[in-house]
């Protein structure tokens, strides 16, 4: 059985995926804004959701990882 059939639904290069029957919470950072600005608009509002999200998943397991993403949630290539 594949996360979320392999498709995570985003408009934003950061997220998060339940797994609910392993009570498992994966979320993701886009490192490449926060080292870049860390006062910018969207390394604030990214800073924002990650304290929602644990705010609300104070329960679950929780991996968390940061990463420069390679491709936009449109699909268009982000590195050379």
């Amino acid at each position: 059985k594949s996360l979320n059939n392999g498709v995570i639904k985003t408009n934003t290069t950061w997220w998060s995926l339940k797994v609910p029957e392993k009570n498992f919470l994966i979320i993701s950072l886009d490192s490449y804004k926060l080292k870049q600005n860390i006062k910018s608009d969207e390394s604030v509002a990214q800073v924002s959701w990650l304290n929602k999200v644990l705010e609300e998943n104070k329960t679950v397991n929780i991996l968390l990882f940061a990463h420069d993403p390679i491709i936009s949630p449109t699909g268009t290539v982000l590195v050379d």
